[in-house]
């Protein structure tokens, strides 16, 4: 442990020194060093993550400094809109991360480390939101180092970041309403399906499209009821599963909320009685993808 360095809040950390800068000398800015200063690794990849994971890398920070009282700070850059608190920034000796949004202080220290201190530790943890689309993400971690009596000043080496975010599609129902079981006992015509179908949906991409369908019920006893002539009802109307049924359009992040949404069966005099059965298949329809998943 070296005396007089410390984090935010007081934290003790461990530094481990050795030469990593060899003959590298810090730059100038004006009248004032910018000390040599270097991220390790100097890009981390976040690929695969669907919304509701996290994946968490770690790295660290290797700086050489005169100064006697120094402060280190970091922010998210990116070109493309990144939801907050998806990514998320722990320092070594801190219990909680914080979001990169503004400006953040990671490090300080008070005596200089003329031949370089390398601060490892710090995690990383990249967590999408719903909100986040789908697709891939460029973002970079900018330093600003700031000394006793100065303004934060961005240093040179930056931190680059890849996030990839596939494209995803949760539904939360009951898993009880997948299937469909009806009585062919009464005489033709159009019966309601009870219980009534109550879920849930999400996706990443905008827009998306949720999708019910049926392949029909089939008959304990023999007999099918085909897809056209199982129906939902939308609004005022009944439309048939002849084809998939489109039920609801939104962007990624919202929540499509159905209750009571039902079902209904029409029978014919050439069903055979008996009990039939069947599943609904929820799907969504990934506009600008072009697939159903």
């Amino acid at each position: 442990m070296i005396a007089g360095w410390r984090m935010a809040k007081a934290l003790a950390i461990l530094v481990i020194l050795g030469v990593f800068f060899g003959d590298t000398q810090g730059t100038w800015m004006g009248a004032q060093e910018i000390p040599a200063f270097v991220p390790l690794p100097q890009k981390l990849v976040f690929s695969g993550v669907k919304p509701g994971e996290e994946k968490t890398t770690e790295f660290s920070l290797a700086l050489q400094t005169s100064d006697t009282s120094w402060a280190l700070f970091v922010a998210l850059k990116s070109q493309e809109t990144i939801p907050q608190g998806v990514l998320l920034l722990r320092a070594p000796g801190e219990k909680n991360a914080l979001p990169l949004s503004t400006p953040i202080l990671i490090l300080q220290g008070t005596q200089p480390a003329p031949h370089g201190v390398t601060v490892g530790g710090f995690t990383l943890t990249f967590a999408p939101s719903w909100a986040m689309e789908a697709g891939d993400y460029a973002a970079n971690l900018i330093f600003f180092y700031q000394r006793e009596g100065g303004q934060p000043v961005p240093l040179p080496q930056s931190l680059t970041l890849v996030l990839a975010v596939p494209p995803a599609f949760q539904v939360e129902m009951q898993e009880a309403q997948r299937g469909i079981t009806f009585e062919v006992s009464g005489p033709p015509g159009l019966y309601a399906l009870t219980p009534a179908l109550s879920l849930s949906a999400r996706a990443n991409v905008t827009p998306w499209t949720l999708l019910l369908s049926t392949r029909g019920l089939a008959g304990e006893q023999g007999g099918y009821i085909p897809p056209e002539r199982v129906f939902v009802k939308l609004g005022k109307s009944l439309v048939s599963f002849q084809n998939p049924v489109a039920i609801r359009t939104a962007r990624a992040g919202e929540t499509v909320t159905l209750a009571n949404l039902l079902l209904f069966v029409e029978t014919r005099v050439e069903d055979p009685p008996g009990r039939y059965r069947g599943e609904i298949a929820i799907t969504c329809s990934f506009r600008s993808k072009g697939g159903v998943r």
